[in-house]
């Protein structure tokens, strides 16, 4: 039974992750865009309905069906300022690759519930590099080490 028990815990702490829930810190985000986030579910077979734009995409973990209300996690988020299409292909390189452990894994452990979340913007409309820092600031997503501003990059690093 003890047996038992510990290898039922190993089993669901193999899919723990931390995250920071503080609406908060998301009510006093210095996001100054509004973001119209369009979405798709992360495969080859959808890198050609992703723009041809720059602007700001996530990783989200999530599940669609009948069972659970709408939720997920976000995971990452990035700039282009080439387009948001090559980075897309840049990432399913990186599904093989595996130069940045932390994305390598959120890559190939998620494939059937990992989402594409993308908004295209011009570099001349949103400082896109401001942006990835606040959004960052404000989520604290999981994958993502050195994106933030140095205040919440040293606070992050002392939690991990």
């Amino acid at each position: 039974m003890v047996h038992d028990f510990v290898q039922k815990v190993d089993q669901i702490a193999v899919d723990r992750r931390d995250f920071y829930v503080s609406p908060s810190r998301w009510n006093t985000s210095r996001v100054s865009v509004s973001l119209n986030w369009m979405s798709i579910q992360f495969s080859a077979a959808n890198q050609a309905s992703v723009p041809r734009a720059p602007g700001v995409y996530s990783f989200v973990v999530r599940r669609e069906n009948g069972h659970f209300p709408p939720h997920g996690f976000i995971m990452y988020v990035g700039i282009t300022t080439r387009t948001l299409r090559k980075r897309y292909g840049e990432y399913l390189d990186e599904m093989r690759r595996g130069k940045r452990p932390r994305v390598y894994y959120m890559l190939n452990k998620y494939p059937d519930d990992l989402y594409f979340n993308y908004v295209s913007l011009q570099p001349e409309t949103a400082d896109l590099e401001q942006l990835e820092l606040d959004l960052n600031d404000a989520i604290l997503p999981p994958v993502v080490t050195k994106d933030f501003t140095a205040e919440i990059r040293d606070l992050v690093s002392a939690l991990r």
